[in-house]
């Protein structure tokens, strides 16, 4: 059997439709792979993600656990971190914290968690959540936190 546009030979997925499985599994386990977009065009979270609204935090409460101990990742890429970091942050690019978290912190400590503007580092909330660090927080943006 030869290939076509849809699969390899015997059947198996051509390297064009093969997905990383090792970035869609903390995915598709947060719930961001199943998504709704609402009428403005932006996702909306399903209502069983009710519970999880949690997951972002101001400035405010940022510090406030940071005084208290938490731990403070900021989840943008080794370049954005070099050009400069927040204070006591440690870099943890989004794209490999699933892989990672384990060797910087413990499901039972508190982490917050930044990137440029807010998109990435709830992504990381997420995936976070979903492999039971439960005190996981999306602060936002670097900006929001000076």
């Amino acid at each position: 059997m030869t290939g076509d546009s849809a699969s390899g030979p015997k059947g198996t997925p051509s390297s064009k439709y093969c997905i990383n499985r090792q970035l869609l599994t903390p995915l598709a386990q947060s719930g961001l792979c199943c998504a709704t977009l609402g009428a403005n065009g932006r996702t909306e979270p399903r209502p069983e993600d009710s519970d999880v609204d949690d997951i972002a935090i101001d400035k405010a409460t940022a510090y406030k656990l940071l005084d208290q101990g938490a731990r403070l990742f900021d989840v943008r890429s080794p370049g954005e971190f070099a050009q400069g970091a927040l204070p006591g942050a440690v870099n943890l690019p989004v794209q490999v914290i699933a892989e990672q978290i384990t060797d910087a912190a413990q499901t039972n400590e508190t982490i917050v968690l930044y990137c440029r503007s807010g998109g990435r580092s709830d992504i990381a909330a997420r995936i976070l959540r979903a492999a039971g660090y439960a005190k996981a927080y999306n602060a936002g943006g670097i900006d929001d936190l000076l």
